[in-house]
């Protein structure tokens, strides 16, 4: 007997059409997942990993989205993924359980709650529920079964658009959970809405997600009215920080929802990868590494009046995970 195996890797944006499949196998009828295939999912992601400096305008269509683009970069989890998938088959090594939003939990939740929770943060307009992609039931009578359909087809009742909760940085609570949305320096959505010089800015731009930054100190935070707590009420200096981000990215290499090595690093031997945990980058330039990390510390002085404002808006750390 031939057992066909696969993992499903699942963005959940849950605001558009990409992500249709996730609500018509949870919602409507309340059908689980099943146990095989195995279905994990990462949080408030575009559907291209992210990096520093993104241009919101797309050059195919002119389209502008209204806020930054979403640095987080998901292709650890991809890596990770591909890796469980081969031993699973090769070995017969089970994946790690599938993490994703569950009624039975609570966090999978409406749509509209969400983007009602983010709309209190400064300066933060989401799009309108009811203009947001949709699912509805479809009856095509009788005779469907057997490939006869009757038309005009008869639309039926909307199917429930669930998402992943969040939490009080507005960041969600569902899926695999990267360092990016437990460690955090901002908060990661998997939308975007249009921005008001393209027109409709009630809708959002299919495939686009949005970061936005905390303040860098206490008094800014006040300033702006920003109910998240600042960068400087939740680290101490960039040390800090750092020792908080890598014991995160352990505990999820030891649960493999991500890999200690990348294929380059593993023929340097004793060169290490470094996970992707991005800064807002005052250059506007893709692919800052590990020098330009560096840079950054090197202007990090303890106790500098600046330190906490250069910390966000810099790249100012790169994690490491031994190969």
């Amino acid at each position: 007997m031939v057992v066909s195996r696969k993992v499903e890797l699942l963005n959940l944006a849950g605001y558009g059409p990409e992500r249709r499949k996730f609500d018509r196998t949870t919602c409507a009828t309340i059908k689980r997942l099943p146990d095989n295939p195995r279905g994990v999912s990462s949080p408030a992601r575009s559907m291209r990993p992210g990096y520093l400096g993104q241009s919101r305008t797309n050059p195919g269509t002119g389209t502008i989205a209204r806020y930054p683009l979403s640095v987080l970069d998901y292709r650890p989890l991809h890596r990770a993924a591909l890796i469980n998938l081969d031993r699973w088959i090769t070995e017969d090594i089970d994946p790690p359980p599938s993490r994703h939003p569950r009624l039975s939990d609570a966090t999978a939740v409406e749509r509209k709650e969400v983007l009602a929770t983010l709309a209190r943060l400064p300066g933060l307009t989401p799009p309108d529920p009811q203009r947001l992609p949709f699912v509805r039931t479809v009856e095509m009578g009788s005779d469907e079964a057997t490939g006869i359909g009757r038309y005009p087809a008869q639309e039926g009742a909307f199917y429930p658009a669930l998402v992943s909760a969040v939490d009080a940085d507005g960041n969600e609570t569902a899926g695999i959970r990267m360092p990016d949305i437990t460690v955090p320096v901002g908060t990661h959505a998997g939308w975007n809405p249009r921005d008001p010089v393209t027109g409709s800015p009630e809708q959002i731009v299919p495939m686009n997600g949005l970061t936005l930054w905390f303040a860098p100190d206490e008094a800014t935070r006040a300033a702006r009215g920003d109910p998240r707590r600042s960068l400087a009420e939740r680290y101490r200096d960039e040390a800090d920080y750092g020792t908080k981000v890598r014991a995160a990215a352990l505990r999820l290499a030891a649960e493999r929802y991500l890999s200690r090595g990348g294929r380059g690093a593993g023929r340097r031997g004793g060169h290490r990868r470094a996970i992707g945990l991005r800064f807002l980058g005052s250059s506007g330039k893709r692919g800052l590494g590990i020098s330009r990390a560096a840079s950054a510390r090197a202007q990090l002085r303890p106790g500098g009046p600046g330190r906490c404002r250069q910390l966000a808006a810099r790249f100012a750390s790169a994690i490491l995970l031994p190969t």
